[in-house]
């Protein structure tokens, strides 16, 4: 999904009608905005969870064990972010663990079901990735940023971003190492 650069958001209607009410004193107008895009993220992330949690529960029946139970369960949980090969394979791994073993008609089950939740989830996180970068760039706007801190904050935050995933990457190879 192709995000809007800072300068691009500037030159925009919406950078301009931001620039109109700050020059007008009225950055009370701008949090409020802020305020519907935070509550509208909130919202799309519990339609998220409520999904995510539906496939799982589905998921933790047909196996007959509970994915907190099983290696590789933060993969698992965030199922939507791997595709159905990375699921399958994780499943193949925990064989021992599950209560029903997962056949040729069990995969075809699994990808029907995964399927459907990708098409529900896939346009929804879109839309959250979208929200959140429009909350980046309002924000950059309201504290007067410059396209040059812009780009150090986004820097740092990719960083962060990198550090964090190899830290997780890290945690769960320790911890699935000691099963």
């Amino acid at each position: 999904m192709n995000q809007p650069s800072y300068a691009d958001f500037l030159n925009s209607d919406l950078g301009r009608w931001l620039d109109e009410r700050l020059n007008a004193g009225q950055s009370d107008v701008v949090h409020d905005l802020l305020a519907h895009l935070a509550e509208q993220m909130i919202e799309m992330n519990k339609e998220r969870q409520a999904e995510a949690k539906g496939f799982l529960g589905w998921l933790e029946r047909q196996i007959g064990a509970k994915i907190g139970d099983l290696s590789n369960k933060t993969k698992l949980r965030a199922y939507y972010e791997h595709d159905l090969a990375t699921l399958l394979e994780i499943l193949r791994q925990n064989s021992a663990k599950l209560e029903q073993q997962i056949t040729r008609a069990m995969e075809e089950e699994i990808e029907r079901e995964f399927r459907k939740s990708a098409d529900k989830l896939g346009p929804l996180r879109d839309k959250i990735a979208s929200t959140d970068r429009l909350i980046d760039l309002i924000v950059y706007r309201l504290y007067g940023l410059s396209g040059d801190e812009v780009a150090i904050v986004e820097g740092a935050n990719e960083q962060a971003k990198y550090c964090t995933a190899r830290l997780q990457a890290t945690t769960n190879a320790t911890a699935d190492s000691r099963r």
